[in-house]
């Protein structure tokens, strides 16, 4: 299965990331999913609704 085109979703998920200077592991702990998982978040494969409302939640500053 090839990666979708970059999605905004996708474009936020690895610029929360990397504003904090994490990798992918650490932000996979983050999650409290596996590493491999995130890794198809970011590759556009996998974008759960949970996702898309931690981007909004750390958007406004809550977490």
């Amino acid at each position: 299965m090839a990666p979708k085109k970059m999605t905004p979703t996708m474009r936020r998920l690895i610029a929360l990331r990397t504003n904090r200077g994490w990798g992918q592991k650490e932000m996979a702990k983050f999650l409290q999913v596996g590493h491999r998982t995130y890794q198809r978040y970011e590759a556009g494969l996998t974008i759960p609704g949970p996702v898309k409302k931690l981007i909004k939640l750390m958007e406004e500053n809550v977490i």
